[in-house]
């Protein structure tokens, strides 16, 4: 009994540590991902830097196309030209 204990210890533990969850950053730039520049923290400290930024599929650029896709005025505003 306490063999077949360590034998799933150990195998647990090596599937934790083989599994590859992270990708790199190669493989990032591979998939599109881009580091979008800026703070999202207001009045950030040198503790508060983080040491990667928020990545995302084609930057700000593609944000700002998704928002502008999904933006939906009401009528009465476009018929007055807002």
């Amino acid at each position: 009994m306490k063999k077949i204990f360590i034998i799933l210890i150990l195998l647990t533990f090596g599937a934790c540590v083989t599994s590859k969850d992270l990708l790199s950053n190669r493989e990032l730039k591979k998939l599109g991902y881009v580091e979008l520049e800026g703070s999202f923290i207001t009045n950030p400290t040198r503790k508060d830097k983080p040491l990667r930024q928020v990545m995302y599929i084609g930057g700000m650029e593609q944000i700002f196309k998704e928002i502008s896709e999904e933006i939906q005025y009401p009528r009465t505003e476009r018929l007055l030209g807002i």
